[in-house]
C-alpha cells in the first residue's frame, strides 16, 4: 500500500530485488490525494526487497532531487515451498509393427506443497502409434505432497518402421510441469499374410451417369495395417483406366465417370510388406448418358420508361429471365419486325407511334422462353416557340434595368440568344436581366426577342416612360417662385367656385317650378 496525504504532480512506486533488478508497480502524473493498493507475486530470488515511492508535489515540476518527497519499506523474501511432479511409466524402447501394447503412467507430487489441476497425457511423431482406449486417472483436481495418480493406455504400432519421439507429460496450476522425452523403434517383422479387400460399389448391376459423382466403396483390412489402395476400371477383363493410387485406405473414393460403357471396378489393398490383395466388382455396371429435358427459360420485361415517351427521347428498357435448368446467355427485343437489342438493358430513341415491345431470353442449351410483351407510346413532338416573360421595367433617372424569364419551347430545345431593341436606335444580344442608358426623356417602346436552336422565336414588347430632369430654380428666385405660385393658384380658385355659383342659381329658378323635397332630391342624386 502507498499513501499519499495531498495532490501529486507525479507519483512512482517500485521494488528493488536482491538482484538488482526493478518491478515497477505505479508510475502516474496527476495523482489524487489518497491510498492506493498494489498486488504482486513474489518471485525469485529469495532475499530482502526494497518497496520504494517518490512523489512530486501538486503544481510543481520537481527539477532537483532534494524537491521530490521519498518513502522506503524494506521487507524480506524465503521459499517456503516447492511444488515438483515426477513421472514413471513403462514404454517399451522397441515394438513391432501392428503390435498392440499397454503403457502405465505414474504422476506423483514429489514437492512439499500441494498442486491443483493436474493432468498427464502422451504424445508421439508422425502417427507413430494409434490410440485405442485409456482407463484410470489422467486428470485430478489436486494431489496433496506425496500423492499420484495413474492411468493405462492401449496403443498400437502403426508407423513404418523407424524411430519416433515419444513424450509422457504432466501439467498443473502455476506453470508446474514433468516431462519424461524418449525415442521408440518400431522393427518390421515378416509378414506374409495379404490383407482382405472387398468392394462395396459398384458391384455389378448399377447404371451410373456420365459426369455425375459418385462414391466408390470398399472394405480393407490387415493383421499389420493397408498401408495404401489402388483403384482400377476394367472392361471386358482388359484395364482401361487408373482411377487413384497410393490412395489411404479412407473406404470411399469419389468419381465421375465421363465415358458410357460396361464396366468393373478393381480395388486392390497393400499392406506394409508389400502383400496384395484385391478383389472385383460381383458382375458389370454400366455408364450411360442421363437424358435431362432441357426446360425453356421465362422471359420478364422489368421495365420500360418513360412511357409514354416524346419523339426524340431516350428511353430505357430492362428486363431479365429465369431458367429453371440452367443461366441465362441472351436476351433479344424486338418491336414489329425491327430488332432493338441483344442486351438486357439497353436504351433508345423511337419515332412517333404505338409499339408492341417483344421481349425475350435463351438458355445456355439454345432454348428461347415466349415473347413478353409490352405496349409504349411515343408521342409525336411539336415544336414550340420559346416562352417568353418580360417583368416590369425597373426606371433610375435615364437608366432602364429589364429582367424577365425565357425557356424553350420544347424538351430537346435550347435559348441561343436573347435580342433587344430599345426604341431610340440602339439594340444588343443580352440574357436577363438587360441595362440600357437614354440619352434624352421621352416614351420608348423596348422590343425583345428571345430565339431558339430550332430557329423558332418570341417577340415581346414594354414601354419604358424616361421623364425630364426638373428645372432647377436659382437661390434668388425662390421668393419670386413663391408668389407665382399663388398667383397660379387663384385662377384654380376662380374655376372650382364659378361652376359651383352657376349651379346654386340655377337651382334657385328651379326651385319655384318644382317641390324644395324634388330639388333636394336631385341635388342629392347629381
Amino acid at each position: 500500500y502507498c499513501s499519499i496525504d495531498r495532490d501529486t504532480s507525479y507519483l512512482k512506486v517500485w521494488v528493488e530485488k536482491p538482484n538488482g533488478s526493478i518491478v515497477t508497480l505505479f508510475e502516474k502524473f496527476d495523482v489524487k490525494a489518497g491510498t492506493y493498493e498494489f498486488k504482486v507475486v513474489m518471485g525469485e530470488p529469495e532475499g530482502e526487497r526494497k518497496l520504494k515511492a517518490v512523489a512530486c508535489p501538486a503544481g510543481q515540476s520537481c527539477p532537483r532531487e532534494e524537491m521530490l518527497s521519498r518513502d522506503e519499506v524494506r521487507y524480506y523474501v524465503e521459499r517456503v515451498g516447492e511444488a515438483k511432479l515426477e513421472i514413471s511409466h513403462n514404454f517399451p524402447s522397441e515394438v513391432h509393427q501392428g503390435q498392440e501394447f499397454s503403457v502405465s503412467v505414474t504422476v506423483r507430487n514429489a514437492g512439499n506443497i500441494e498442486v491443483r489441476n493436474v493432468a498427464s497425457g502422451i504424445w508421439w511423431a508422425d502417427d507413430a502409434f494409434k490410440g485405442m482406449s485409456c482407463t484410470g486417472t489422467d486428470k485430478k483436481d489436486s494431489l496433496k505432497p506425496g500423492e499420484y495418480m495413474q492411468y493405462s493406455c492401449n496403443l498400437k504400432a502403426v508407423g513404418s518402421p523407424g524411430t519416433y519421439d515419444v513424450e509422457v507429460s504432466a501439467v498443473a496450476d502455476g506453470g508446474v510441469s514433468a516431462s519424461s522425452k524418449f525415442k521408440v523403434r518400431i522393427s518390421q517383422v515378416q509378414d506374409g499374410e495379404p490383407p482382405k479387400v472387398k468392394v462395396i460399389f459398384p458391384n455389378g448391376g448399377e447404371t451410373l451417369y456420365v459426369g455425375e459423382a459418385y462414391k466408390i466403396t470398399w472394405e480393407a483390412t490387415d493383421n499389420v495395417k493397408v498401408e495404401k489402395v489402388h483403384v482400377w476400371l476394367f472392361q471386358r477383363g482388359r484395364q482401361v483406366e487408373t482411377i487413384v493410387t497410393d490412395n489411404p485406405n479412407t473406404g470411399y473414393f469419389v468419381w465421375r465417370p465421363d465415358t458410357p460403357g460396361t464396366y468393373r471396378i478393381r480395388v486392390t489393398a497393400v499392406d506394409p510388406s508389400g502383400n496384395a490383395a484385391y478383389d472385383d466388382s460381383d458382375s458389370d455396371f454400366d455408364v450411360v448418358l442421363r437424358w435431362v429435358e432441357n426446360k425453356p427459360p421465362t422471359a420478364y420485361i422489368d421495365s420500360i420508361s418513360p412511357n409514354p415517351a416524346q419523339e426524340g427521347q431516350t428511353i430505357y428498357f430492362s428486363g431479365h429471365g429465369y431458367d429453371p435448368d440452367g443461366s441465362i446467355a441472351e436476351c433479344e427485343w424486338k418491336t414489329d419486325e425491327r430488332v432493338l437489342s441483344s442486351s438486357c438493358s439497353f436504351s433508345t430513341s423511337l419515332p412517333a407511334g404505338i409499339y408492341v415491345v417483344h421481349f425475350r431470353v435463351k438458355d445456355e442449351r439454345g432454348a428461347w422462353s415466349s415473347w413478353a410483351t409490352s405496349t409504349l407510346v411515343v408521342e409525336r413532338m411539336e415544336n414550340k416557340p420559346p416562352i417568353l416573360t418580360l417583368f416590369d421595367p425597373q426606371v433610375s433617372g435615364s437608366t432602364v434595368t429589364i429582367n424577365g424569364v425565357v425557356n424553350p419551347g420544347y424538351g430537346g430545345a435550347r435559348i441561343t440568344k436573347v435580342h433587344w431593341d430599345w426604341g431610340d436606335g440602339s439594340s444588343e444580344e443580352s440574357f436577363f436581366p438587360a441595362e440600357h442608358s437614354y440619352s434624352s426623356a421621352g416614351i420608348y417602346t423596348v422590343t425583345v426577342t428571345a430565339y431558339q436552336s430550332d430557329g423558332l422565336h418570341t417577340t415581346a414588347s414594354v414601354k419604358v416612360t424616361i421623364a425630364p430632369p426638373p428645372p432647377p430654380f436659382p437661390p434668388q428666385e425662390e421668393e419670386r417662385a413663391s408668389s407665382s405660385n399663388a398667383l397660379y393658384s387663384l385662377p384654380l380658385l376662380f374655376l372650382l367656385i364659378f361652376p359651383l355659383t352657376a349651379i346654386l342659381i340655377y337651382r334657385r329658378s328651379r326651385r319655384r317650378e318644382e317641390g324644395e323635397e324634388e330639388v333636394l332630391r336631385r341635388l342629392l342624386s347629381e
